[in-house]
């Protein structure tokens, strides 16, 4: 429905174009003939060539078009955004629509993912706003439960992701991030490999995890999905080693949104209640400011 709605807005367009070039013409003309009028009476008015008149015309032109132009981008833009499932970017720039979705529920949130501290190594600052979103929810007493991996399964993904050879150490290969989540986190030394920052990252989900109704998976999901009150979704389909290429799309489709919402329940219903989290070691007096405030529902600074 909405691509026939863009069909048709294309085909006005143009067609509009070809009405205002016409009345750009015709009115063109009615100048002339009333200027040339005016010229016989009163000799002094200037002498126009025809290319002056064609100068004229065609920044008339352009003017018009520019105007209309602008018109049509916000209709297309207004379009495109009801489109009932669409493709809204790569991970981590997801978030922002993850967010949106969250802050817009009244009844229920529902989040199947791989770590409840989504996206806070690769993108703190919006890691942070879709956990303060979470706990609104949470806070408004709206149903939120989330669903994400066991302590086991969870340390085998980030090994994927933060491979222990010397080589793919995060502190060389992606440095700008890596000292970026140093920061934000107020962790010195920064980790020395891949095996501590690993710890880090587990460390900082724990703080998270009071904050929500929360089971845990034992096998990796097909996709991440966020829903609310059967109106909207964004899902995700996530490709392992590579933090960049998370595939993910908004629907408003019904029947859509009850698929995911049935696989939500199911995988609910067989979720374990136990994350069996292993004891961080390695990373001495490294700062974890905020587990108590974050239990309470304020968010401490979480990359």
């Amino acid at each position: 429905m909405a691509w026939e709605q863009i069909r048709r807005g294309l085909a006005k367009y143009h067609l509009g174009v070809a009405l205002r070039l016409l009345g750009v013409i015709a009115a063109a003309g009615i100048i002339a003939l009333v200027y040339t009028l005016l010229r016989r009476r009163y000799l002094w008015l200037p002498q126009f060539s025809p290319t002056d008149v064609l100068a004229v015309l065609a920044i008339a032109f352009a003017i018009v078009q520019f105007m209309d132009a602008k018109r049509q981008e916000r209709e297309i833009t207004a379009i495109e955004g009801s489109v009932s499932t669409r493709f809204v970017g790569l991970f981590p720039k997801n978030l922002r629509h993850i967010r949106e979705v969250i802050s817009q529920a009244d009844r229920y949130v529902y989040v199947m993912v791989d770590f409840i501290g989504y996206g806070q190594y690769s993108a703190p600052d919006e890691h942070q706003k879709y956990l303060a979103a979470l706990q609104t929810a949470i806070r408004n007493n709206l149903d939120v439960k989330v669903i994400c991996y066991t302590a086991i399964l969870g340390e085998e993904e980030r090994k994927q992701q933060f491979p222990d050879p010397p080589a793919q150490f995060e502190g060389i290969r992606n440095k700008k991030i890596f000292e970026a989540f140093c920061a934000t986190n107020k962790i010195s030394p920064c980790p020395a490999t891949n095996a501590v920052l690993r710890e880090a990252l587990e460390r900082r989900d724990a703080l998270v995890r009071p904050v929500s109704n929360t089971k845990y998976l034992d096998e990796a999901a097909a996709f991440f999905v966020w829903l609310e009150d059967d109106e909207d979704a964004v899902f995700t389909f996530k490709n392992l080693g590579n933090r960049e290429l998370g595939l993910s799309f908004r629907t408003q489709d019904a029947n859509l949104i009850r698929q995911f919402k049935e696989i939500f329940n199911e995988t609910w219903a067989m979720a374990s209640s136990d994350h069996v989290a292993p004891a961080p070691s390695g990373l001495g007096d490294q700062t974890e400011s905020g587990s108590s405030a974050l239990a309470n529902g304020v968010s401490p600074k979480t990359a």
